[in-house]
């Protein structure tokens, strides 16, 4: 019986066993900590690419250029506009100096600006009294630039998408 004595009392006591318990939880409650950063950062980016999506489609489409035919991308003030918008997009503003709202997304290639020609029906199209009504389209895919997490979990990465449709009123 005094063989089991010694092995008894180590069961009975409890000192470091909360550091062992939590050995064992930390790294799950590490990796759920960057599991929830990166989604953050993911999400914090999509908000960023729609709203500057968004913004750059108002932009091109009250413009005060008069577009009053459809389509429009075959007026000669349609390239400035697809320079200006894709600027507004990736920078906030029309300066192509401005600082980059996302850093990985530096090219204006990644910023598609269309037109589209919608019947007009029982509506009146502010373009003027034609039957179509332009409506410009602003499309972006961004590549995800996260904080790493994924990369060390082993998954490819993938884009960010937003587009927006706004119909040219003018001012």
């Amino acid at each position: 019986m005094r063989r089991f004595g010694l092995i008894g009392r180590f069961r009975r006591d409890s000192r470091g066993a909360a550091l062992v318990e939590f050995s064992l939880v930390a790294p799950l409650l590490v990796l759920l900590a960057a599991g929830l950063a990166e989604f953050g950062v993911m999400l914090n980016q999509q908000q960023v690419i729609t709203k500057s999506v968004r913004d750059a489609a108002r932009y091109a489409a009250r413009t005060s250029v008069a577009f009053k035919s459809c389509p429009i991308n075959t007026q000669p003030e349609w390239t400035q506009l697809v320079t200006d918008t894709q600027n507004i997009a990736l920078r906030g503003s029309v300066n192509p100096t401005a600082p980059l709202l996302i850093s990985s997304w530096n090219n204006a290639s990644m910023v598609a600006v269309a037109d589209s020609c919608v019947s007009a029906g029982t509506l009146l199209s502010p373009a003027g009294g034609g039957t179509n009504i332009p409506v410009i389209t602003v499309t972006a895919t961004v590549p995800y630039a996260g904080v790493g997490f994924l990369g060390f979990l082993g998954l490819s990465p993938f884009n960010l998408t937003a587009a927006h449709s706004q119909m040219w009123t003018g001012l």
